[in-house]
């Protein structure tokens, strides 16, 4: 479920290049209003997804997956920020912070997941000119319209040099929903 046309047409691409004996779909849609899939699948991906939903809706979607989206002994593998080193302060001074993955790892297996795998690795992203992709980012991370004036001045409080760099620990996480 990818909500960017150009991303959805690589991900497309990528799928059937390099799973050619997978049937595979790449579904451009916002996940609130998504029903879901037809028939249950094996493998559901959610690489920087959750970042636009709140975290009730991040529960709600969990339950679905388990329920009735995947089958038994499916994966869901996620791919987001921690904690650990996310850039918690400018989301506190755009007035929401987004459910981090300590939270998503509990709510999983909350949901009747168990966790398979957990990767960490450290990205830094030089956030120094607040541009389209990253003022849609935050408008969709606070829940309410920023401007870029807004997002500059957020910058510069938590950066008064202008040359922050933001840090990232993302976590890759694999859930197996259980045969029970």
């Amino acid at each position: 479920m990818e909500r960017d046309h150009e991303s959805t047409e690589r991900l497309k691409d990528n799928l059937t290049k390099n799973l050619p004996d997978v049937d595979t779909q790449a579904i451009e849609t916002d996940v609130r209003s998504w029903r879901g899939p037809d028939v249950q699948v094996d493998l559901v991906l959610l690489f920087n997804t959750l970042y636009y939903l709140d975290r009730k809706e991040q529960q709600d979607l969990y339950h679905k997956l388990h329920q009735h989206w995947l089958s038994k002994g499916g994966f869901v593998a996620i791919v987001h920020a921690s904690k650990r080193i996310a850039p918690l302060e400018l989301w506190k001074v755009l007035g929401n912070l987004p459910p981090m993955w300590e939270d998503i790892a509990s709510d999983m297996l909350e949901a009747g997941f168990s966790k398979v795998h957990e990767y960490e690795m450290l990205i830094v992203n030089d956030h120094s000119e607040a541009d389209e992709e990253l003022l849609y980012l935050y408008q969709a991370v606070t829940g309410r319209p920023i401007t870029s004036d807004e997002l500059r001045h957020a910058l510069k409080t938590v950066s008064p040099d202008g040359k922050w760099q933001q840090s990232y620990c993302i976590v890759k996480g694999t859930f197996l929903k259980g045969t029970h």
